[in-house]
């Protein structure tokens, strides 16, 4: 397994002066201003990074041959609002530009927006079921279960590791009744790995190790209360861990990878990618913190790692378990009709290792102090 690393996070308040220094010099450039917005996110200066973006909403606003162009570089840079809306400035003058209205469906489902969507694919729009978000879209306008049964096959047939498509057939699989069959792809009870994870070199315990790594995560600039399209409620959320004095997140991502590694070496017959991208986050949890059930799509394989989490004093149990398996609302009684989740409690220390497919949830620990993990996504490039 080949690991790909992203650019040098000890490099990031060079690259944005460089960037700032190129936005300057090319003052109507807008991927200038897009390279300055990506490069201001990653180190937590979200109200800089607002001011580059509506730079280039600025520039286009005089030329508007360039709104496709931006709208296509702002998908590419994960703005998904801000894309949509120049995708309609386009359409509003060019209704039938078919890219326009293949971006607009992939930024509707990528948003949420599953009524225009539907309505776009009424209209004639096609849909590819493994597009990001089509089996969701199917899913949450209540589509028959034998038709999402379908298209969730139809997914698979293109791509046999679609995290997505796997999710949305073992919940289909669960509604029509077919246990043995759902159980059997969720696979809890082979697929999740528990470990307990060493000191790393350079210091002198685990409990140095993760209240140093506590330290890093705590006073980063990119802690977010409740970020935007994301699981986390009446918590925190750190997009980017790998800040330029990073040094504890280094040493757990290292760890990471070897686990993943240990994990994947463990399973004869699991497919596993050639080459692969770990994307990292950080969720800080307070008394009444949790996460609501979720799975993560673009993963091969998700986990998390437990630096730090509340214990009453003579308890012996941690409270605010990772709940593996669980789901919500009207897909309670069908899951649980098919595998019983496994209730995981937050040992600092801990590693747990599950399939991206797999949905999972949090309970509010009910204390007032921080419980702090890691999160990541073992991201697959190529097969």
């Amino acid at each position: 397994m080949e690991w790909l690393r992203e650019e040098d996070q000890t490099l990031l308040v060079q690259l944005e002066s460089l960037a700032r220094e190129a936005a300057r010099r090319a003052p109507r450039s807008t991927k200038a201003w897009l390279n300055l917005a990506r490069l201001q996110r990653l180190l937590g200066a979200f109200a800089d990074a607002e001011a580059s973006l509506d730079s280039t909403s600025a520039i286009v606003r005089v030329d508007p041959l360039r709104q496709a162009e931006l709208a296509r570089d702002l998908a590419a840079q994960t703005e998904p609002d801000r894309a949509l809306a120049e995708v309609d400035r386009v359409l509003a003058v060019s209704p039938h530009d078919e890219e326009m209205r293949r971006l607009r469906l992939k930024l509707l489902l990528a948003t949420k927006r599953y009524g225009a969507a539907q309505a776009m694919v009424d209209a004639g729009e096609p849909l590819d079921p493994a597009a990001f978000g089509a089996l969701a879209m199917l899913h949450g306008l209540n589509a028959p279960r034998d038709v999402l049964l379908a298209r969730c096959d139809e997914a698979l047939a293109a791509r046999p590791h679609h995290t997505d498509a796997l999710y949305h057939k073992a919940i289909a699989l669960a509604q029509l009744g077919r246990r043995d069959e759902a159980r059997a792809l969720m696979a809890l009870d082979t697929a999740v790995r528990i470990f307990t994870l060493p000191a790393p070199v350079g210091y002198d315990s685990g409990e140095a190790f993760r209240a140093a790594l506590a330290e890093e995560l705590l006073h980063n600039p990119t802690l977010v209360a409740d970020p935007q399209y994301r699981s986390t409620r009446h918590g925190r959320q750190v997009t980017n861990p790998l800040q330029p004095d990073a040094r504890a997140v280094i040493a757990l991502i290292a760890q990471i990878e070897r686990a993943v590694e240990a994990y994947a070496a463990a399973r004869p017959g699991l497919a596993v990618p050639k080459q692969v991208l770990l994307n990292v986050w950080a969720v800080v949890l307070g008394a009444e913190g949790f996460q609501k059930s979720h799975r993560h799509p673009m993963g091969w394989l998700s986990g998390v790692f437990y630096v730090a989490a509340p214990k009453p004093p003579g308890a012996n149990a941690w409270p605010g378990r990772l709940v593996v398996g669980k789901v919500d609302g009207d897909l309670t009684e069908a899951a649980s009709s098919c595998w019983d989740c496994l209730e995981i409690e937050p040992v600092p220390g801990r590693l747990v290792l599950f399939p991206s497919h797999i949905p999972h949830a949090t309970e509010p620990s009910g204390i007032d102090a921080d419980r702090i993990s890691v999160a990541f996504d073992v991201v697959p490039l190529r097969w």
